[in-house]
């Protein structure tokens, strides 16, 4: 009895450790440097879309956004930060990221530039470099290219995909399919089987449930199922 009080005890502390770890490689990678944490998972879904966080995590939560919208750059410098912390690193849910082109040919040219960085593995980085430059200058090939390069990837690279379209058909269809379900702007969350949340929303709000309460209205649904 007493060994078995001393394993559970063990296990706690462990899963402490373990979760001030992840906070403490946030809050890191949150002080100056671009890209997420780097014990978080980057992969994609069958789908295609870049994902962040563990796949068998209980729950999904889609991110519709566009890279020259200003709404998507606030939810992106406010909101993801706590929910990496509080939610993606603790492996309660995993975050999807569906960019759209929402706004117009800047957002269109952004789009096509992070799906080729992508098949670098340099999406969620190059992400954020395209949060970081919203507004200071047009995302036109040649500024594209230029920040490629301030994440590891030469103009050369990025071009020999950016220019051949390579990622065409992709950008049409996520189009469409987040106009199909209701997507009428940036950003927009989905958790599929319980609707869609528009607009930027902060992780608490005390005028409408914060992102935190929908998600852990979810997570309890789930996990109680």
């Amino acid at each position: 009895m007493v060994k078995n009080k001393w394993w559970m005890v063990g296990g706690l502390l462990l899963m402490v450790v373990v979760g001030a770890a992840l906070v403490w490689n946030y809050r890191s990678s949150a002080a100056g440097h671009w890209g997420p944490p780097q014990n978080l998972l980057q992969d994609r879904t069958t789908e295609g879309y870049p994902a962040l966080g563990d796949p068998q995590a209980p729950l999904e939560l889609f991110l519709y956004e566009d890279f020259a919208s200003p709404k998507s750059k606030r939810l992106h410098d406010e909101t993801e930060p706590q929910l990496l912390e509080h939610y993606v690193a603790r492996n309660l849910v995993r975050l999807i990221s569906v960019p759209i082109a929402a706004v117009g040919s800047d957002s269109y040219r952004a789009m096509a530039a992070a799906l080729c960085m992508a098949d670098f593995e340099k999406y969620w980085v190059y992400r954020d470099v395209l949060y970081a430059y919203q507004g200071k200058r047009p995302f036109t090939r040649e500024n594209l290219a230029a920040l490629a390069t301030k994440v590891g990837v030469s103009k050369e690279r990025f071009y020999s995909c950016y220019d051949l379209k390579r990622h065409a058909d992709e950008i049409s269809r996520w189009n469409e399919e987040a106009k199909a379900i209701g997507v009428q702007g940036a950003p927009t969350y989905e958790i599929p089987g319980k609707g869609l949340i528009p607009g930027f929303r902060p992780l608490d709000d005390a005028e409408m449930p914060g992102i935190r309460q929908v998600l852990d209205y979810a997570l309890l649904e789930v996990m109680a199922k």
